[in-house]
């Protein structure tokens, strides 16, 4: 068994960061399934969580309520300036 570096848990794009990442996926893709609806999901959203644990059952609460949606993708956001 490989063992695990702290600089990789706490790297940016590290283990433990990936494993946030693609946690919050799966979740969002859970609640969008659930709500009918999508954009649950952003790469903010993991980064958040990984920069503030102790925020991460609140943060996840409100992305599970009914009407969430990512920010990320308004009109205003930043998936809006840079991809469109």
């Amino acid at each position: 068994m490989k063992s695990i570096v702290l600089s990789d848990l706490y790297a940016p794009r590290g283990k433990l960061y990936n494993i946030i990442s693609s946690a919050t996926k799966i979740f969002c893709s859970a609640a969008e399934t659930i709500h009918g609806d999508s954009n649950r999901w952003s790469p903010e959203l993991p980064q958040y969580l990984f920069t503030y644990p102790e925020k991460c059952a609140e943060t996840l609460q409100i992305v599970a309520s009914d009407h969430y949606r990512d920010p990320y993708y308004d009109d205003d956001g930043f998936y809006q300036k840079m991809f469109r």
